[in-house]
Protein backbone atom coordinates (compact mmCIF):
# COMPACT_ATOMS: atom_id res chain seq x y z
CA UNK A 1 0.00 0.00 0.00
CA UNK A 2 1.28 3.46 -0.85
CA UNK A 3 1.58 6.07 1.90
CA UNK A 4 -1.04 8.80 2.06
CA UNK A 5 0.05 11.96 0.18
CA UNK A 6 -0.49 14.15 3.23
CA UNK A 7 1.28 11.86 5.71
CA UNK A 8 4.20 13.74 7.23
CA UNK A 9 5.61 12.98 10.65
CA UNK A 10 5.20 15.52 13.43
CA UNK A 11 8.96 16.21 13.52
CA UNK A 12 9.35 15.98 9.76
CA UNK A 13 8.69 19.63 9.08
CA UNK A 14 11.60 20.83 11.25
CA UNK A 15 14.02 20.87 8.31
CA UNK A 16 14.01 24.16 6.40
CA UNK A 17 15.53 24.36 2.93
CA UNK A 18 17.81 27.38 2.64
CA UNK A 19 19.16 27.06 -0.88
CA UNK A 20 20.39 24.74 -3.59
CA UNK A 21 23.22 24.56 -6.09
CA UNK A 22 20.55 24.49 -8.82
CA UNK A 23 16.82 23.98 -8.84
CA UNK A 24 13.74 23.75 -10.96
CA UNK A 25 11.26 25.68 -8.85
CA UNK A 26 11.84 26.60 -5.21
CA UNK A 27 14.24 24.47 -3.14
CA UNK A 28 11.81 24.88 -0.21
CA UNK A 29 9.54 22.31 -1.90
CA UNK A 30 11.84 19.60 -0.45
CA UNK A 31 10.86 20.46 3.13
CA UNK A 32 7.37 21.94 2.76
CA UNK A 33 5.59 18.83 4.10
CA UNK A 34 3.71 18.39 0.80
CA UNK A 35 4.22 15.25 -1.24
CA UNK A 36 2.80 16.87 -4.39
CA UNK A 37 5.86 19.18 -4.71
CA UNK A 38 9.53 18.36 -5.20
CA UNK A 39 13.05 19.75 -5.53
CA UNK A 40 14.74 18.88 -8.81
CA UNK A 41 18.31 19.69 -9.76
CA UNK A 42 18.78 21.65 -12.97
CA UNK A 43 22.12 20.26 -14.18
CA UNK A 44 20.91 17.28 -16.18
CA UNK A 45 22.35 13.81 -16.56
CA UNK A 46 22.74 12.17 -13.15
CA UNK A 47 22.75 15.54 -11.36
CA UNK A 48 25.93 14.42 -9.62
CA UNK A 49 27.15 16.94 -7.08
CA UNK A 50 23.97 19.01 -7.05
CA UNK A 51 22.88 19.74 -3.50
CA UNK A 52 20.39 21.43 -1.23
CA UNK A 53 21.23 22.85 2.22
CA UNK A 54 18.75 22.86 5.11
CA UNK A 55 18.69 24.16 8.66
CA UNK A 56 17.67 21.89 11.54
CA UNK A 57 17.13 22.44 15.28
CA UNK A 58 20.40 21.30 16.87
CA UNK A 59 18.69 20.23 20.11
CA UNK A 60 16.58 17.64 18.27
CA UNK A 61 18.15 14.15 18.28
CA UNK A 62 17.67 12.94 14.69
CA UNK A 63 17.44 9.15 14.52
CA UNK A 64 16.55 8.79 10.82
CA UNK A 65 15.83 10.64 7.59
CA UNK A 66 12.75 9.83 5.52
CA UNK A 67 12.85 10.32 1.74
CA UNK A 68 9.99 10.39 -0.73
CA UNK A 69 11.62 10.36 -4.15
CA UNK A 70 8.63 10.72 -6.45
CA UNK A 71 5.27 12.45 -6.26
CA UNK A 72 2.46 10.03 -5.32
CA UNK A 73 -0.09 9.25 -8.02
CA UNK A 74 2.20 10.14 -10.92
CA UNK A 75 4.00 8.08 -13.54
CA UNK A 76 7.60 7.60 -12.44
CA UNK A 77 10.34 8.54 -14.91
CA UNK A 78 13.41 6.48 -13.84
CA UNK A 79 15.71 9.24 -15.14
CA UNK A 80 14.24 11.57 -12.49
CA UNK A 81 14.76 9.14 -9.59
CA UNK A 82 17.97 9.21 -7.56
CA UNK A 83 19.83 5.91 -7.18
CA UNK A 84 22.47 7.21 -4.77
CA UNK A 85 22.48 10.23 -2.49
CA UNK A 86 24.58 11.61 0.32
CA UNK A 87 23.16 13.12 3.49
CA UNK A 88 25.67 15.34 5.24
CA UNK A 89 25.56 16.98 8.65
CA UNK A 90 28.31 18.94 10.40
CA UNK A 91 29.92 15.71 11.64
CA UNK A 92 28.45 12.82 9.65
CA UNK A 93 28.35 11.78 6.03
CA UNK A 94 25.85 9.08 5.06
CA UNK A 95 25.87 7.35 1.68
CA UNK A 96 22.38 6.17 0.66
CA UNK A 97 21.62 3.66 -2.11
CA UNK A 98 17.93 3.37 -2.88
CA UNK A 99 16.45 -0.03 -3.78
CA UNK A 100 15.29 -0.76 -7.35
CA UNK A 101 11.65 -0.32 -6.36
CA UNK A 102 12.29 3.43 -5.92
CA UNK A 103 12.20 3.85 -9.70
CA UNK A 104 8.66 2.50 -9.93
CA UNK A 105 6.94 3.12 -6.56
CA UNK A 106 5.50 6.64 -6.78
CA UNK A 107 5.08 8.13 -3.32
CA UNK A 108 6.99 5.40 -1.47
CA UNK A 109 8.78 6.58 1.66
CA UNK A 110 12.28 5.28 2.35
CA UNK A 111 13.83 5.49 5.81
CA UNK A 112 17.55 6.05 6.36
CA UNK A 113 18.08 4.91 9.96
CA UNK A 114 21.14 6.26 11.74
CA UNK A 115 23.22 4.08 14.09
CA UNK A 116 22.96 6.73 16.82
CA UNK A 117 21.06 10.01 17.21
CA UNK A 118 22.61 13.03 15.49
CA UNK A 119 22.44 16.62 16.75
CA UNK A 120 23.05 19.16 14.01
CA UNK A 121 21.91 22.58 12.85
CA UNK A 122 22.76 21.90 9.21
CA UNK A 123 21.82 19.11 6.79
CA UNK A 124 22.70 18.79 3.11
CA UNK A 125 21.27 16.37 0.56
CA UNK A 126 23.73 15.71 -2.29
CA UNK A 127 22.83 13.92 -5.52
CA UNK A 128 25.23 11.17 -6.65
CA UNK A 129 23.53 9.09 -9.37
CA UNK A 130 20.19 8.33 -11.01
CA UNK A 131 18.62 5.03 -12.08
CA UNK A 132 18.75 6.20 -15.71
CA UNK A 133 20.99 9.00 -16.95
CA UNK A 134 19.96 11.15 -19.90
CA UNK A 135 21.26 14.63 -20.82
CA UNK A 136 17.77 16.09 -20.25
CA UNK A 137 17.15 14.31 -16.91
CA UNK A 138 16.22 16.36 -13.86
CA UNK A 139 16.67 14.19 -10.76
CA UNK A 140 14.12 15.05 -8.07
CA UNK A 141 13.19 14.33 -4.46
CA UNK A 142 9.66 15.05 -3.29
CA UNK A 143 10.25 15.31 0.46
CA UNK A 144 12.99 14.97 3.06
CA UNK A 145 11.97 14.79 6.70
CA UNK A 146 13.46 13.55 9.95
CA UNK A 147 12.49 11.10 12.64
CA UNK A 148 13.46 11.66 16.24
CA UNK A 149 13.47 9.70 19.47
CA UNK A 150 10.81 12.25 20.52
CA UNK A 151 8.48 11.08 17.73
CA UNK A 152 5.22 9.59 18.98
CA UNK A 153 4.88 6.12 17.47
CA UNK A 154 1.07 6.37 17.61
CA UNK A 155 0.88 9.51 15.42
CA UNK A 156 1.10 8.11 11.90
CA UNK A 157 1.77 4.64 10.55
CA UNK A 158 3.62 4.68 7.23
CA UNK A 159 5.08 1.78 5.30
CA UNK A 160 8.82 2.42 5.16
CA UNK A 161 11.30 0.66 2.92
CA UNK A 162 14.89 -0.04 4.06
CA UNK A 163 17.80 1.41 2.10
CA UNK A 164 21.52 0.61 2.01
CA UNK A 165 23.43 3.06 4.17
CA UNK A 166 27.19 3.57 4.37
CA UNK A 167 29.02 5.99 6.63
CA UNK A 168 31.95 8.13 5.50
CA UNK A 169 34.38 10.53 7.09
CA UNK A 170 33.18 13.45 9.21
CA UNK A 171 32.14 16.78 7.75
CA UNK A 172 33.29 20.00 9.40
CA UNK A 173 31.41 22.64 7.43
CA UNK A 174 27.92 22.61 6.05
Amino acid sequence: AAPAPSAVSATGSVLRALGASSAIGAPQALTDGRLDTSWAENRGGSGRGEFIVMSAPEALPITAFDLVVSVPGTAVDPSAVPRELWIATRRELVHVTLPDEAKSAAGARFRVALPKPVHTDCVALVQESAFVERPDSRVAVSELSVASEFENADDIVIERKPVHVGFGAGIHRC
